[in-house]
C-alpha cells in the first residue's frame, strides 16, 4: 500500500504523508516532496485551527507515544510554543 501511495504522488505531483523513515527516504530520493505529523501539528496551529497550549499538548503525547519521531525537531517545536506561551 505505502508503494502505491508513493507512486501516486510521484506522478501527481502530489505531497506524500508518511511516517515511516525508509518510505521518506525513497520517495525524497526520487523527487517528492514528504511530510510528516509534525507537519500537520504545524499547518493546524498555523491556521489558527487548534492553540499553542493544544499542539503543545499533541506534541508531548506524540513524543510519548511515538520513539521513531525525530526527537531534536521535536524539542526544537517545545521549546519554540513554550517560548510562545510566555508571551
Amino acid at each position: 500500500q505505502a508503494a502505491s501511495v508513493w507512486s501516486y504522488a510521484r506522478t501527481r505531483g502530489g505531497v506524500l504523508l508518511t511516517g515511516d523513515g525508509t518510505l521518506r527516504k525513497k520517495a525524497m530520493k526520487d523527487g517528492v516532496t514528504v511530510r510528516c505529523i509534525l507537519y500537520i501539528l504545524d499547518e493546524l496551529k498555523a491556521h489558527g485551527i487548534i492553540s499553542i497550549a493544544t499542539t503543545l499538548v499533541k506534541l508531548l503525547l506524540l513524543q510519548e507515544i511515538n520513539t521513531r519521531l525525530p526527537e531534536g525537531e521535536i524539542q526544537q517545536r517545545i521549546a519554540r510554543l513554550t517560548d510562545e506561551l510566555k508571551q
